[in-house]
């Protein structure tokens, strides 16, 4: 294993999405410290990051007994008093997680992806000055894919393959339960919400890379802008180098958006760099030339008007699209650059690793395979 895959952990810093975060003046954090014990119970012990919309802190569970402590380190998500306000009217966390709590057993191979999602142990409201804040009691977790993958001082560095594939396994099932167990969309895939399990960790916190195979050990974090399928699906969403066609153009958007988020994942665990890079260009703004480069890296002219009639049904349409139809910006002929022409760049193509990521990056939502059907592709399963 490179040497570049190892590094010391250090606590976290939560971040939250910007892409709907209300207004930040509104936000008002609980104010914990050490040793206060919440709900008779949960001992703060420290704080392990601070975001927007929450506080994560490091706790002790007085209630467990068992030797070793199987949950005696839990971890507390301390929500601001506003994202407590709408939950249930634009914030849907808590219900997403009972969602993951309660799925029933029946299906095998959805129930199967549980563990590769936060459990929920436990949830309570504590007062404030302003207004109460829920609390939620989840596993304590180690680092994050960001953090291994920005190891070096240097930057970001490339996971090896098969570690990159054991990722990808995980957090297809992960999906897949999330998807047809909880339906449910994520929204926020992206490094610093994919973490390892604490048993990675070596007694000094250290990040054993001998551990890095183990069972259901990666965990998909964080559904503060998870959205169930029975709401209205416009708003906009996830990081901004990996945001899908349709949420760009602003058309209804389901879990097929998750999909095309990961596919931009796996390519950067692969490279250390992102397949797709928004920005200002002339006249245009940094959303017309990223659609621009994701047309002319993965589409062709022949499927140009199906694509550009799903689009329509976009609010932003005619921000991307002139009155006859073509894209405003363009990638001519000379410059496009297909998705095997990049892989080859970066050295990393191969006849299977290029139909698994275009079946993950296909611009209509429709054509994207399923969470289910990824799983079941060559790429993930040949031998290295």
């Amino acid at each position: 294993m490179p040497t570049a895959f190892m590094f010391r952990y250090l606590a976290r810093r939560f971040r939250t999405s910007s892409a709907t975060s209300p207004n930040p003046e509104k936000h008002v954090h609980l104010a914990l410290r050490p040793q206060q014990v919440l709900q008779d119970r949960y001992k703060i012990l420290s704080r392990l990051g601070e975001g927007q919309h929450s506080t994560v802190w490091l706790a002790e569970d007085s209630l467990t007994t068992s030797t070793p402590p199987a949950r005696k380190n839990v971890a507390v998500k301390v929500l601001t008093d506003f994202v407590t306000s709408i939950q249930e009217e634009q914030a849907f966390e808590l219900r997403v997680m009972e969602r993951i709590a309660n799925i029933p057993s029946s299906n095998p191979t959805v129930i199967q992806g549980t563990r590769n999602l936060l459990p929920l142990f436990d949830h309570f409201m504590c007062p404030g000055t302003h207004g109460d804040h829920l609390c939620l009691v989840t596993e304590a977790l180690g680092p994050s894919v960001q953090e291994v993958t920005k190891a070096e001082p240097e930057g970001r560095v490339a996971l090896p393959l098969d570690v990159v594939k054991h990722l990808t396994r995980q957090l297809l099932r992960a999906l897949e339960t999330l998807h047809d167990g909880c339906n449910t969309v994520h929204t926020d895939i992206k490094p610093d919400n994919i973490l390892f399990r604490r048993s990675t960790l070596t007694s000094d916190g250290e990040f054993d890379t001998d551990r890095v195979f183990d069972p259901d050990n990666v965990v998909l974090i964080d559904y503060d802008t998870a959205m169930p399928l029975d709401m209205k699906m416009d708003r906009l969403i996830q990081p901004e180098a990996l945001r899908c066609p349709e949420v760009l153009v602003g058309c209804e958007w389901g879990v097929k958006a998750d999909i095309w988020n990961l596919g931009c994942i796996v390519f950067e665990l692969l490279t250390a760099n992102s397949l797709f890079r928004p920005r200002a260009h002339g006249k245009y703004t940094a959303e017309q030339y990223h659609l621009a480069r994701i047309f002319g890296t993965l589409s062709n002219d022949a499927e140009f008007e199906r694509l550009q009639a799903f689009c329509q049904t976009g609010r932003r349409y005619d921000d991307f699209f002139g009155n006859a139809g073509r894209l405003k910006l363009r990638i001519g002929p000379e410059y496009r650059e297909s998705l095997q022409q990049i892989l080859e760049i970066y050295g990393v193509y191969t006849p299977d690793l290029l139909e698994f990521l275009a079946a993950m990056l296909r611009v209509h939502p429709d054509d994207r395979l399923t969470a289910h059907q990824l799983r079941t592709l060559p790429w993930l399963h040949e031998r290295l």
